[in-house]
């Protein structure tokens, strides 16, 4: 089981719900992730030198850093919400979730969450 802890949201408002299915294709200010694979307490937090997580599609984990680098994110917007639960990064605001979190057949439980800059 987890809990929900929702108190840094670095310029923006970050929002869940439960809801019963996944839209897809969807932007990088909302994720659909598998709630059952949640671990612990699920916090939002800012970025962490050396914060490294598998983005969404890919094998094997990346610096959050290199992530968004590759990405071309200039360095002063990179202070999005970082949404983790016990076990790493669930959701990079803005951006994509962890492998780890995906919809699958097999989900039974989405929770949707949704970052709104101010």
């Amino acid at each position: 089981m987890w809990s929900l802890d929702l108190p840094y949201t670095a310029g923006g408002t970050l929002t869940a719900e439960f809801v019963q299915q996944a839209v897809v294709p969807c932007g990088g200010f909302d994720a659909y992730v598998d709630a059952d694979n949640l671990s612990g307490t699920v916090m939002a937090r800012p970025p962490k030198n050396g914060d490294r997580f598998t983005p969404f599609g890919m094998n094997g984990t990346r610096l959050l850093s290199d992530y968004l680098t590759d990405r071309k994110v200039p360095r002063f917007e990179r202070d999005m919400p970082i949404l983790c639960d016990e076990n790493g990064i669930v959701f990079v605001a803005g951006h994509t979730i962890d492998e780890r979190m995906r919809v699958t057949a097999h989900t039974n439980h989405i929770l949707h969450y949704h970052y709104e800059e101010d």
